[in-house]
């Protein structure tokens, strides 16, 4: 017999030592009343009470949480087999590592930006094999092709320039590499993924980008690479504060070296992605590229060993022996040990026990998050995500910590991931700061239809009923505005004689109505709604400010690898 969950079978414990607690009390019991009375008197006074009763209530207890914890472990017997195939093609990241990776051009920084990405890509993959080559000065072979993505994760996040004993960027090394690092004899057809902001370090021994990627070519290997960075560059930054500066003492950008890395991917039929915070990139990359340009061939086939979840043999006694021991009737409030046990079954089974391994993550990232340190706290909340993936909360962090970042597309991304898998308190604070987010990228009708579904979530939430009242005010004044727009666009930029008219017409109207007053008052009057003007405006400012801080509002809840040797090499430039 096999168990699905091992891990809990330490629960096993839990009947001796109930047992040994029921003997104790039962023998500090018998202590405690010898002084006061005989054994035959004893006998005598509690007549009609059965000892035997008392222990085999105390069995029934144990032997109950004793297959509790059985079930609970999922036992596993008998099996049947599934017919499986795996078909996908090979491949394998390279992953520049390099200093100017470091820049903060992209929040936090294009290291942590690419490392999201090969976690995205992770979670696209369809039986793909996937390998990582990491590389800075020299490349290497951090994963061979695997299917275990979560094992790839393990490498992929250990990886930083610190890692690398060689400084620079060598882009043809990392094509090299990757090459070298796929199977000959695999059916799949095979695609390298370049992840770099292609900045060249000139350095001969690397050798020339193009011509690693005729090689491909030659090798019937596709090359498809995502541009990482900005191409008006970025500083980068030193380790013990302050940038790197040239020998001119000249503060180095890193920049986007895009015509390179386009011409690279042309060359072996690829194709170039810019990396942004939704999934466009990874739909020209991976849907349309590999797997709309790339045939997944059949890798593999065979039987599958399914094995059948037997928990329910061991919990039918286990409830059996429990309603055995309520028919006991000796001392009712002895049921204390399974009423206990309630709580802690219910947190062994909670899907918040996936947070567990993540908590000291999150726990520094809330510190960094309420210290005003946003770009830190979503690395680590980035970082407590890959150890639950399926959490909600970890999703809703990360997009706090990304909207206060200023990314408010990625933040817009992870809430949505959040209020997919989560209930409906989580996915109404979710939902809400959606409308944060689309408010900010003045997506005014996505804000309304958040706010709606925030209010339908959480009716007492009234930050989200008035930001859905101002939302709505703002969408008619910018129909209003248009309106105008085209108005005066069809008379040349002049007021419709009709609304002239209307206009002469309401002030004739007042003045009949103020018909009693003198010219004195009249142009008192007049003077006073010219002054309202100023007035009015500047409480829409103010009804604007007030506003906007309400939209500040944010419900947050802001929750190594193996390195081979190498041989040394000088690089004339080291990022």
């Amino acid at each position: 017999m096999n168990f699905a969950h091992g891990y809990l079978l330490w629960l096993v414990w839990l009947a001796p030592v109930v047992f040994l607690a029921f003997w104790l009390g039962a023998k500090r019991r018998g202590n405690a009343v010898a002084p006061f009375a005989s054994e035959a008197m004893m006998a005598r006074i509690t007549r009609g009470l059965d000892g035997r009763r008392r222990k085999l209530s105390a069995a029934l207890v144990c032997v109950s949480l004793l297959f509790m914890s059985m079930a609970l472990s999922g036992p596993l017997y008998g099996f049947k087999w599934r017919e499986v195939e795996r078909k996908g093609v090979d491949i394998v990241v390279a992953l520049d590592c390099s200093r100017s990776m470091l820049a903060e051009d992209i929040k936090p920084n294009r290291l942590a930006r690419a490392k999201r990405k090969v976690v995205d890509l992770l979670n696209r993959l369809e039986g793909d094999r996937v390998g990582l080559v990491a590389f800075a000065g020299t490349a290497f072979l951090q994963c061979p092709l695997t299917l275990d993505y979560a094992g790839m994760n393990v490498f992929l996040q250990s990886l930083s320039p610190d890692y690398l004993p060689v400084g620079g960027t060598a882009i043809a090394e990392a094509v090299d590499v990757a090459i070298d690092g796929f199977d000959p004899k695999s059916p799949a057809e095979r695609a390298v993924i370049l992840i770099t902001d292609g900045e060249p370090t000139g350095e001969p021994a690397g050798g020339d980008p193009m011509e690693a990627a005729e090689r491909a070519k030659k090798a019937g290997i596709r090359l498809f690479i995502v541009g990482v960075g900005s191409e008006e560059g970025a500083p980068i930054p030193l380790p013990g504060g302050g940038f790197r500066k040239d020998d001119s003492g000249n503060i180095v950008l890193a920049r986007l070296n895009e015509d390179a890395l386009k011409r690279m991917a042309a060359t072996t039929g690829g194709a170039y992605a810019r990396s942004v915070s939704g999934d466009m990139d990874w739909d020209v990359i991976y849907n349309k590229g590999i797997r709309g340009g790339m045939e997944a061939r059949k890798l593999e086939s065979g039987k599958l060993r399914v094995w059948e979840d037997r928990f329910q043999w061991a919990l039918v006694p286990a409830m059996l022996a429990l309603l055995l021991e309520m028919t006991i009737p000796v001392l009712r409030k002895r049921r204390f040990p399974f009423i206990a046990l309630v709580p802690f079954i219910a947190l062994a089974i909670s899907p918040d026990a996936a947070l567990a391994g993540a908590g000291g993550d999150v726990r520094a990232g809330i510190e960094r998050y309420n210290a005003g340190d946003y770009n830190p706290a979503l690395e680590l909340f980035l970082k407590a995500q890959t150890d639950a993936p399926e959490a909600p909360e970890a999703a809703f962090d990360v997009g706090d910590a990304q909207y206060k970042s200023g990314d408010y597309e990625g933040a817009m991304k992870s809430w949505s991931s959040s209020a997919r898998g989560s209930k409906d308190d989580l996915k109404a604070r979710a939902v809400y700061n959606m409308g944060n987010a689309a408010y900010r990228l003045d997506r005014l009708e996505d804000a309304a239809k958040h706010y709606e579904e925030a209010v339908r979530l959480d009716p007492k939430d009234d930050d989200a009923r008035k930001n859905l009242e101002f939302v709505k005010r703002k969408i008619e004044q910018k129909k209003e505005e248009q309106r105008q727009q085209e108005q005066n666009g069809k008379n040349g930029g002049k007021p419709d004689k009709q609304d002239q008219q209307d206009k002469k017409d309401r002030q004739d109207r007042q003045d009949r109505r103020d018909g009693g007053k003198d010219d004195k008052q009249q142009a008192g009057r007049k003077d006073e709604k010219q002054q309202a003007k100023p007035m009015a405006g500047k409480q829409s400012d103010a009804e604007r400010k007030a506003a906007e801080n309400m939209l500040n509002r944010l419900h947050d809840r802001p929750g190594s690898a193996m390195v081979p040797a190498y041989r040394k090499r000088s690089v004339d430039k080291d990022w």
